[in-house]
């Protein structure tokens, strides 16, 4: 923590598609409270995995906002996601996604807040004291089983475990509570830190409460500057038994100073610090659960004050009335998405501001209050005079469909080697750049065709076709200049006419393999060597399967709270291309496109009565199962729906009588690119080995031979890799 007041620009990296892990935020944001940092960087969405949406975008910025971060920096925008890269821990976001040229829908909404959040300073009154250094004096030492310099052993796991729980538990409980805070680190106030009256402080920040969670260790100089802020009117609670040692030592003058502290319990901490310093904005708790709508404040330099309040939980909305302390009598909204600034009516109340707020899931308000006139006089609650369902409607593939093509058998030195039967394609380049092996190199992939038209589009889509030569059912075929397909090393070969019906092989031709070694850093390419990967199968054709009634389990809700991704498990036995069907209204997987990539229309004619000048028109999804939908009334552009409450105002674009809508939704390329044969329903925390066989014997070069010879004849199965298909 101490560390992050010499950079120029504070950063972290947040990880997964979760808002659980708010410690390391905390710390960077209250450093940049403390010593005057503008700017906050966070590289966010890394290891989220392909699904993700918008609307997971959506809620992780605004938790990463609440912890005050300002820049947003997305981890993975590849110029190409040829070979490994696709696997560097995605989500990719750039234009190989069919909606990068609506990234900025969102993008931009984030660039507003963010420029919001650089001004004025953050306001808080609570200083938590950081308990960083006690869990580093007992964590393990290796390899030497010695006792550490406190005198803890160093298999005092549960003590660490304790420290850590109570730590996050406080900061959970404070977050919940609509209270704002920063972490006291013990250097920090050791080196900037102050008493001045009944504050405490570090730096350029102030406070009036200070909490303490459980702990082990305590610096004297910490000691000192909390008794002098208690004998100064100081509050301190604590929500732990404390520290217990005095730079490493017993000490009875810090044993009387804990007893001396109030404890409370981590569910009351809210309510106890409410009663010596009320917070500066309260919300209605009755019958609802709080505990995820987080607050950020600032105050500005004119007297005004900033209030941004997210709802960051998955799965019900907040409403209720959000009172806001201070001498304050205007309130204006900050529109993020239209960029405007609109006042709101709120009522001055028992000397504060209260008005009614609604936050669906994920959904964040920004407020600015000041003591300024109010231009708003009355709260004007819109009514729904009319609601209708809409049936009827038409689907519509728009983009190529695909089929991943992701398993192949292989031979090696000319033929005498290989593997007979199916096993994913990056297992052959693993088990190849394993044996260090040079030279020619021959993969088979297989694929079902059934009842389709020779005429019909068909292309195989391959990377780096450089390396190999091409067949498809013994005929040479070979690129002949039509433009990439996602990306633009994945280039498509026209095989139009070229299938038949039942089984047929593409067959790729490695003259000249050349292994990867990633220990080698010169040459770049032997790195990675020659890459062999899946091809797809691009083209005008539907794909027959079926599922397989599998359920695959999920380790994230809970733990993450992050909202459950639909999915169905896809039979790869069953796979086989066909003629297109007529696209049906509901699950697209499985309506014949189970790996598609690319947008989907549904299409109706709605006829509206006259809209009066004080009417407005909304489009309403039921829900959104993609990462974003845009919204076409009458040929042109609405917007897009992104996240709950799942509604579009579509009035400057309706017109009395008929009105031709199209929903077109936006797919991403998690079905063809991302794990689907990991054993989790869909995977919040992706990493590259994810992508593999993990648990494959690798001992040596024959016994992995043997054991993916026994993995394509199905007399080894892997614990980690699913023959079948998860797909969302």
């Amino acid at each position: 923590m101490p560390f992050y007041r010499h950079m120029g620009l504070p950063g972290i990296d947040h990880l997964s598609r979760q808002i659980t892990e708010v410690y390391t935020g905390k710390q960077c944001h209250s450093v940049c409270n403390q010593y005057g940092k503008t700017r906050m960087l966070s590289e966010l969405y890394g290891v989220s995995g392909g699904s993700l949406s918008f609307e997971d975008r959506q809620w992780i910025t605004y938790q990463q906002m609440i912890m005050g971060v300002n820049q947003l920096v997305p981890h993975l925008s590849l110029f190409s996601q040829a070979g490994n890269r696709k696997r560097d821990y995605p989500q990719n976001i750039n234009y190989q996604q069919c909606w990068w040229h609506l990234n900025s829908t969102i993008d931009v909404p984030f660039a507003r807040a963010c420029y919001a959040l650089t001004q004025g300073k953050y306001a808080t009154d609570v200083l938590l004291i950081n308990t960083q250094e006690s869990l580093s004096v007992i964590v393990k030492q290796q390899p030497k089983k010695t006792k550490l310099r406190l005198g803890l052993e160093n298999k005092d796991t549960a003590r660490y475990e304790a420290i850590q729980k109570s730590s996050n538990a406080t900061i959970n409980a404070l977050l919940g509570a609509q209270l704002t805070f920063d972490l006291g680190d013990e250097q920090l106030l050791q080196e900037d830190g102050f008493v001045k009256g009944n504050t405490i402080g570090i730096g350029q920040m102030s406070y009036k409460v200070v909490v303490l969670s459980e702990g082990v260790n305590m610096r004297p100089s910490t000691l000192k500057m909390l008794q002098q802020f208690a004998k100064a009117g100081g509050k301190i609670l604590r929500t732990g038994s404390g520290a217990t040692l005095l730079d490493g030592e017993k000490s009875a003058e810090l044993d009387a100073f804990i007893k001396s502290v109030k404890l409370v319990k981590v569910e009351d901490l809210g309510a106890e610090i409410e009663k010596l310093n009320p917070a500066m904005v309260a919300v209605d708790k009755a019958n609802q659960d709080t505990s995820l709508l987080w607050t950020h404040i600032r105050n500005f330099n004119d007297g005004s004050r900033f209030v941004m309040l997210a709802n960051l939980n998955r799965f019900k909305k907040y409403e209720g009335n959000l009172k806001m302390r201070g001498n304050y009598k205007r309130v204006q909204i900050l529109d993020i998405e239209s960029g405007e600034i609109k006042d709101t009516f709120a009522e001055n109340k028992n000397g504060e501001l209260q008005m009614p707020i609604s936050l669906a899931s994920a959904q964040a308000i920004f407020l600015r209050i000041s003591d300024e006139t109010p231009v708003a006089k009355n709260f004007v609650k819109e009514k729904v005079v009319s609601e209708k369902d809409i049936y009827g409607w038409q689907a519509e593939r728009l983009d190529d469909n695909s089929i991943l093509l992701d398993y192949a058998s292989f031979t090696y030195d000319n033929g005498k080697k290989g593997v007979s039967g199916e096993v994913p394609a990056t297992e052959i380049m693993r088990y190849l750049n394993h044996c260090g092996y040079d030279g020619d190199v021959k993969v088979f992939y297989k694929f079902n065709v059934k009842d389709f038209d020779k005429s019909r589009k068909l292309h195989v889509v391959a990377e780096y076709l450089q390396n190999f030569t091409m067949k498809v059912n013994g005929k040479e075929v070979k690129y002949t200049g039509l433009p990439f397909w996602k990306d633009f090393r994945w280039l498509p070969v026209d095989i139009t006419g070229m299938v038949n019906e039942g089984v047929n092989t593409i067959e790729l031709h490695y003259k000249n393999f050349k292994h990867g070694n990633p220990s080698v850093h010169k040459p770049q390419w032997r790195r990675y060597g020659t890459e062999i990967e899946a091809v797809y199968l691009v083209g005008d054709f539907s794909v027959v399967s079926k599922t397989t009634g599998e359920k695959r389990k999920n380790d994230y809700k809970n733990s993450f709270k992050s909202k459950p991704t639909k999915t169905d498990v896809i039979s790869k036995s069953d796979l086989a291309i066909t003629n297109p069907t007529p696209l049906k209204f509901g699950n697209a997987t499985t309506n014949g496109l189970p790996f598609y990539a690319g947008k989907l229309a549904y299409k109706n004619t709605i006829e509206l009565a006259k809209i009066n000048d004080s009417e407005r028109v909304f489009v309403k999804l039921d829900e959104l199962d993609c990462p974003v939908a845009e919204v076409i009334v009458n040929g042109k552009s609405a917007g897009v729906v992104k996240a709950a409450p799942y509604e579009l105002d579509i009035t400057k674009f309706a017109k009395e009588g008929k009105n031709d809508v199209k929903v077109v939704l936006y797919a991403s390329l998690r079905n063809i690119m991302d794990a689907p044969h990991a054993p989790m329903v869909d995977i919040y925390s992706i990493w590259p080995v994810m992508f593999t066989i993990s648990d494959l014997p690798t001992q040596n070069n024959e016994t992995m031979l043997k054991h993916l010879q026994k993995f394509a004849d199905g007399t080894w199965k892997s614990g980690w890799w699913k023959k079948d298909y998860s797909q969302v």
